[in-house]
């Protein structure tokens, strides 16, 4: 590194000698051509030096990135070869990324950068392209052996905030707009990748044949050799810093779930095709806007129903303002499921107190649009129900973290000339007869139970004795005889009693409730 620091200071020392040259009276006799000459040696010298050292710099930043990985992630960064192949593109050969006693994160066979001289000279490196190809990305997360928890930054590389001091959101939220403009500066292609996740209950992996941007336009395809599926990704820069569209289209086979999106006990997705645009706003208030359609979206949980839960048509438009100790998603922010809309609002405020805020409106619509609009997979049993009328919904529920019992929940349905004039394919006169109750652990069958005279244990409800029946709903339900059918006290107070446990320690669910749940759902 002394020959280049020399290198530059004898340019400097020229360049000095010249300009110094230019006041003094030898200058003026000087012609144009001994000025050309001499600013063309100066050149040529700064050229020859950068050919000439040009190597034991990069090596010196490579080394620099090497050191820095170790010392702040504790990862294990080597390449095979480093160097210059054209003015400024360098190539990388065997790269690998390992993290300290864990297994191999990534190996990539060959890289090809074209790096940013300005950086380069200042001891960083930074690209405005990359290419890259024949690489593996292998994630291990079992208990006892994982290999990506090291990204825990060193103590002396953290910076120290002083107690009752926190991050402005705003801040936060500007550092990832800043880091997002930087990525979207450096163009790449991507081909022959590989990338698998295992833990100790699942395992998945995806090949990408190619991935590439030009800084204006983004393609992507995605293929799960497992299940022969593939997703491709599309995207554009619509106004540099500002505005993004993108798409996404699925075209493996319809039963067939996202990889990295299908875990046993998690949610499951697929879709036919999701697009939209993002467009962001940078300032004192940082805003984004999300505009997104899906289409034949598919969704999965044990917790939600016992088949896919299936959204024809999805549209939705998000706003959300993030301000020095406030993250807020706009009341403007809306999702229609089919041809229903319905309006969102959620809050986060830090100081000067922490409250939790959360709204959702459905404004009046026609009753058969709401029942046509429900998801299919959920709500089977109200397929083909019709009703005159219309029906409009509000909820609304804040939360002060640091005094849950001041908690304000507001439900309520409004109707307007409201009749159900035909009910959906469900058979409802079947309670009056008998029939079998399932008893359910999560998905686990418990017992079944049959309910009705064949059962030798049934008693009617006319030979139980009436304390019984009032000390059941003392227990169950007290307000039983008063209420619609829903309490809205009780989820208050079942709200504020989970939060308190941090866990579901308290039902708000009335008889009523019950019965719809066991008659309408599974």
């Amino acid at each position: 590194m002394y020959f280049v620091f020399i290198s530059v200071a004898l340019c400097e020392i020229i360049l000095c000698v010249f300009v110094a040259n230019m006041f003094s009276s030898t200058f003026v006799a000087m012609n144009y051509k001994k000025i050309g000459i001499a600013i063309g040696v100066l050149l040529l010298g700064v050229i020859a030096g950068y050919f000439i050292f040009r190597n034991s710099i990069l090596q010196w930043a490579f080394n620099r990135a090497v050191n820095k990985a170790a010392n702040t992630y504790h990862l294990q960064l080597s390449a095979n070869k480093v160097a210059f192949t054209g003015f400024d593109v360098v190539s990388v050969d065997g790269i690998t990324i390992q993290p300290q006693g864990a297994d191999t994160l990534l190996r990539l066979q060959h890289a090809r950068v074209d790096v940013a001289l300005l950086s380069l000279l200042k001891g960083d490196i930074a690209f405005d392209g990359i290419e890259a190809d024949s690489g593996a990305l292998t994630i291990i997360n079992f208990k006892d052996s994982s290999n990506i928890k090291f990204a825990k930054r060193s103590s002396a590389d953290t910076t120290q905030v002083s107690k009752g001091e926190a991050t402005p959101y705003n801040d936060i939220a500007k550092g990832f707009y800043k880091q997002l403009n930087y990525a979207l500066s450096t163009s790449f292609d991507v081909s022959e990748m590989h990338i698998s996740y295992a833990d100790s209950g699942y395992a998945t992996q995806v090949y990408i044949p190619s991935m590439s941007y030009d800084r204006k336009n983004l393609s992507a395809l995605i293929i799960n050799p497992d299940n022969s599926d593939t997703l491709t990704v599309a995207g554009e820069v619509l106004q540099k810093g500002k505005r993004y569209s993108y798409t996404l289209n699925h075209t493996g086979k319809a039963a067939t779930y996202l990889a990295f999106l299908n875990r046993p006990e998690g949610p499951k997705f697929n879709f036919n095709t999701i697009s939209g645009e993002v467009q962001i706003e940078p300032g004192n208030e940082f805003s984004l806007t999300f505009n997104g359609n899906a289409t034949n979206l598919h969704m999965y949980h044990w917790r939600l129903a016992q088949q896919d839960v299936v959204f024809d048509k999805l549209q939705g438009n998000a706003v959300i303002n993030i301000t020095d100790d406030n993250v807020e998603l706009d009341s403007a922010s809306t999702v229609t499921i089919n041809s229903t809309p319905v309006k969102l609002f959620a809050q986060y405020q830090r100081a000067p107190q922490q409250v939790f805020t959360y709204s959702i409106t459905m404004p009046e619509v026609v009753a058969d649009t709401f029942f046509t609009s429900l998801p299919g997979g959920m709500f089977n049993t109200l397929k083909g129900m019709s009703a005159t009328g219309t029906l409009a919904y509000r909820m609304y529920l804040q939360l002060p973290l640091q005094n849950p019992d001041s908690l304000i929940f507001d439900s309520k349905m409004t109707k307007k000339d409201f009749r159900i004039v035909r009910f959906g394919k469900e058979n409802y006169t079947r309670i009056n007869g008998t029939f079998d109750y399932e008893a359910m652990d999560k998905d686990r069958l418990v017992r079944m139970i049959t309910v009705g005279y064949e059962n030798p244990s049934f008693t009617p409800i006319g030979q139980i004795s009436p304390y019984l029946i009032g000390a059941v709903l003392q227990s169950e339900d007290p307000s039983f005889l008063q209420h619609r059918g829903f309490l809205e006290e009780a989820f208050r107070e079942s709200i504020i009693k989970n939060y308190k446990e941090k866990r579901f320690a308290r039902g708000g669910s009335t008889i009523s409730m019950q019965l719809v749940k066991n008659v309408f759902l599974s």
